[in-house]
C-alpha cells in the first residue's frame, strides 16, 4: 500500500513540476545547453583542471559563421540569420566570462572558434543508456528494418523522476540550433587541428521563432560551459524572452464597398 502510495505523489509531483514548466516558458525562454570537451580521457576534469585549460585557452579568434547546410531539408529559418550580428553577442557573451579577442600587437590567439547555426533536429539526449535494436520486418527478415529502443533500469527510474518524462518528450522535436566549436590555434604551419570543446544551444519552436531574436539569450546562456562539460543529459537555462515592440501606424479609415443593385 505504501508503494502505490508513493507512487501516487511521485506522479502528482510530475504533474506540478509539468505545469511549472508551461507557466514558465509563457514569460521566459528556455535554452537547452549540451556540452562536451574533446578529450581522449574517460575521466571527468576537476574545477582546478577546467581553470588551468581555460587559462591557455581564454585568447580567441572566430574564423567561421556558417549556416549548417543540410540538403535533404526542405524548410528553412523563419528569418535570415544576421551573421554580423551573431560575431557581436557571441563577442560580448565571451567577454563576459574572461575570454579577450586576438588583436594586433596583443597576446597571441590560443584557440579558433567556428560558429554553426541553423535549426534540425538533435540527437535525444535524454534516452541515456537506453539500447537500440532493430527489428526486420517480413517472414525472411528482407523487410526495412524499423529501430527500437529499450530502456536500461536506470533510464526506467529516471523517467519517473517530476519532468524527466516531459524533457524526453520535448527533445524529440526540431530545434533552433547555434553551435560553438573551439579549435587549438596551430603553434606551427601544418600542424594538425585538435578540437578542445563544442557547446551545443538549443530552443523550441523553429517554425515561429526567428533565431536573430534570440541569438543573444542563447549565446548568454552557453557561455557559461564553453570549454567545460554540463552536468547530466542538458542543462537547462532560463532567459527573460525579448521584449516585443508594436507599432502604431497611421489611421486610415476604408470606405465599405457598395454591393451592386439587383436587377
Amino acid at each position: 500500500m505504501k508503494f502505490f502510495i508513493a507512487l501516487s505523489r511521485l506522479a502528482f509531483a510530475a504533474v506540478l513540476f509539468s505545469a511549472f514548466l508551461a507557466h514558465a516558458e509563457v514569460n521566459e525562454l528556455r535554452v537547452g545547453v549540451r556540452s562536451t570537451l574533446e578529450s581522449k580521457s574517460m575521466k571527468k576534469p576537476t574545477e582546478q583542471e577546467l581553470q588551468e585549460a581555460k587559462a591557455h585557452q581564454s585568447v580567441y579568434i572566430i574564423a567561421k559563421v556558417e549556416e549548417m547546410k543540410m540538403p535533404d531539408k526542405v524548410t528553412k529559418l523563419v528569418k535570415p540569420v544576421n551573421e554580423v550580428a551573431l560575431v557581436n553577442e557571441l563577442r560580448k557573451a565571451l567577454k563576459a566570462h574572461g575570454y579577450q579577442e586576438a588583436v594586433v600587437g596583443g597576446p597571441a590567439p590560443e584557440i579558433v572558434l567556428l560558429a554553426y547555426y541553423g535549426r534540425g533536429l538533435l540527437p535525444n539526449a535524454y534516452m541515456g543508456d537506453a539500447a537500440q535494436t532493430a527489428a526486420s520486418g517480413g517472414n525472411g527478415g528482407g523487410g526495412e528494418g524499423v529501430d527500437t529502443y529499450v530502456p536500461s533500469w536506470s533510464q526506467l527510474m529516471n523517467q519517473r523522476t517530476p519532468g524527466y518524462e516531459e524533457k524526453l518528450q520535448r527533445a524529440n522535436y526540431e530545434k533552433l540550433v547555434v553551435i560553438i566549436a573551439a579549435v587549438k590555434y596551430p603553434s606551427k604551419k601544418g600542424e594538425r587541428p585538435q578540437r578542445l570543446w563544442k557547446t551545443i544551444m538549443s530552443v523550441d519552436d523553429p517554425d515561429h521563432r526567428d533565431l536573430n531574436n534570440v541569438l543573444a539569450e542563447m549565446l548568454a546562456a552557453g557561455a557559461g560551459y564553453f570549454g567545460r562539460p554540463n552536468d547530466g543529459p542538458e542543462a537547462e537555462v532560463w532567459k527573460p524572452l525579448p521584449e516585443g515592440h508594436v507599432i502604431i501606424g497611421e489611421t486610415k479609415v476604408l470606405e465599405d464597398s457598395k454591393t451592386p443593385a439587383k436587377k
